[in-house]
């Protein structure tokens, strides 16, 4: 796919492509279109984890509606890849409130615990 980004890990594939007019919204389609050839070769995508997510600091960005063959295909503000969460203006927001929530929730389970092993008879 030339002038598209191509990244493949496991079970998971990212295209990527820049996006400066209609005509480049029209090739990031036609890119998604040729994942036609895993249906050929009997291979399942799963439409229901398929993201689309803009990064972009303009104001004023390009949107245009992709489908991944028959289903259109969510357009996202929040994306996970790997372990990290990125926002569409790249930063690290929505990780710091994932991350800051995590550790809430075991400093609570971690209080309970020992609240209750220092309430025993002995």
């Amino acid at each position: 796919m030339p002038g598209a980004t191509i990244k493949i890990f496991d079970d998971d594939a990212k295209i990527s492509r820049a996006i400066n007019s209609v005509d480049h919204c029209i090739l990031l389609q036609s890119d998604i279109e040729r994942t036609q050839g895993c249906k050929a070769n009997c291979m399942k995508l799963n439409s229901g984890k398929t993201a689309l997510i803009t990064f972009t600091s303009n104001t004023n960005a390009l949107y245009y509606t992709r489908e991944l063959w028959d289903p259109l295909i969510t357009q996202t503000d929040t994306i996970k890849d790997l372990v990290v969460q990125l926002d569409s203006k790249l930063h690290f927001h929505a990780h710091v409130d994932y991350i800051f929530s995590q550790s809430v929730r075991m400093l609570g389970l971690t209080r309970n615990v020992t609240n209750s092993i220092s309430t025993l008879d002995r």
